[in-house]
């Protein structure tokens, strides 16, 4: 080839240099990513330390985090080198239990201690008496037996504080009412009961197998005249029946004796005898007859719930029975009419009082409330 030819050519021998890195183009993405990091870091150390003093301000200081305190387990064999340092002195006391069979002087002894501790508070016990003027829950029963029908009987309690002992107040009350079941009682468990019955809940005789109850319901001023209104005769034949139809689920046939009054201090009653003959079990019997629907109401389930709804305190003995028996005969009259006594401090004693009336749907609130005054009324006068 002439030299002019290789000239022409010389271009082919020639090497191609590679591009220089910070020509690539990782490199300047990666110089770009940089470049951003570094501007959104100082954006947002800027930031914070704008931010920051009103967050202080704001939510205050951070609290110090929680130390924690490792503590290092001693091994047995430190234990046993460790020096005896703690003497006989310093020792827990050892309690020893023994098991022991108590007498009767022992729990004698328990109980004066107990009623020793219970005199000793007085002085900071407060009590609370209410109740003075209130109608409001006999009318939300009225209105409950306006929609379901029936009866319930509602009670309360009239506390009177007197310094006349129980004796001498019980006395005075059973001379005044002595065509009545008067009884006075104390147990441990009721505390002191008085009270003066004119309800019979049975009579019952073993020889001549006849027993004898009184459908008493109804409620008058002692002093009121012409005839007894609508809502105190349905009263009454809701018990009447009730003690009917129990006889006659016992196979006994029910004589129902004429109507007739009793009067019991301010008040007067509307009453039937009912009386049978025949062999029952008395126990059973009575657990069936009591209580009547003068005592709680009738359907039973009903007017049980609307005594454990309405009424703030329990009855005690108030509606239970009392009576008397021998080999011949059982005679057993309903707890009503009744107080319970508690002895207070400096002498005195508080006579709380159970009173009660039976509401129908048409009961007036307010008649039912003074019904219960005039029935508690006899037995007030004679605490005071």
């Amino acid at each position: 080839m002439s030299e002019k030819g290789q000239r022409e050519f010389d271009f082919m021998s020639e090497q191609l240099k590679k591009k220089p890195f910070y020509k690539m183009r990782w490199f300047r993405k990666g110089i770009g990513a940089c470049a951003l990091a570094i501007l959104f870091g100082a954006a947002a150390g800027i930031t914070f330390s704008v931010v920051q003093p009103w967050a202080k301000k704001q939510f205050g200081e951070p609290e110090d985090p929680a130390q924690v305190i490792v503590v290092r387990e001693e091994t047995e064999t430190e234990e046993t080198e460790a020096p005896q340092t703690e003497t006989a002195e310093t020792e827990a006391p050892h309690t020893v239990i023994e098991r022991k069979d108590l007498e009767i002087s022992d729990y004698k002894m328990l109980y004066r201690k107990m009623a020793q501790v219970a005199e000793s508070v007085y002085p900071s016990v407060v009590t609370v008496t209410c109740e003075t003027s209130n109608v409001d829950w006999f009318n939300e029963v009225i209105e409950n037996l306006k929609a379901s029908g029936g009866k319930t009987v509602m009670s309360r309690v009239k506390a009177v504080r007197s310094d006349s002992s129980p004796l001498d107040v019980a006395c005075r009350y059973f001379q005044e009412h002595q065509h009545t079941m008067r009884y006075l009682y104390f147990t441990p468990l009721t505390g002191l009961w008085f009270g003066a019955s004119p309800e019979l809940l049975l009579e019952y005789s073993y020889c001549a197998n006849t027993l004898s109850t009184i459908a008493l319901a109804g409620t008058l001023a002692a002093d009121s005249a012409g005839a007894w209104d609508k809502k105190n005769v349905e009263e009454h034949e809701f018990v009447t029946g009730y003690i009917c139809g129990l006889f006659k689920s016992c196979g006994l046939e029910p004589v129902v004796g004429k109507a007739e009054e009793r009067r019991f201090g301010a008040v007067k009653h509307l009453a039937h005898t009912v009386t049978a003959s025949g062999d029952v079990n008395v126990g059973e019997f009575m657990q069936k007859l009591s209580p009547t629907p003068a005592l709680l109401g009738t359907p039973y389930e009903q007017a049980l719930q609307h005594v454990m709804l309405y009424e703030s305190r329990p009855r005690g003995c108030y509606g239970g029975w009392i009576g008397y028996f021998s080999a011949d005969s059982l005679t057993a009259y309903v707890n009503l009419r009744c107080a319970q006594v508690a002895k207070e401090p400096e002498g005195m004693y508080l006579y709380n009082i159970f009173t009660g009336g039976g509401i129908t749907a048409l009961s007036s609130a307010p008649d039912e409330w003074n019904e219960t005054e005039y029935k508690a009324k006899t037995l007030i006068e004679s605490i005071i």
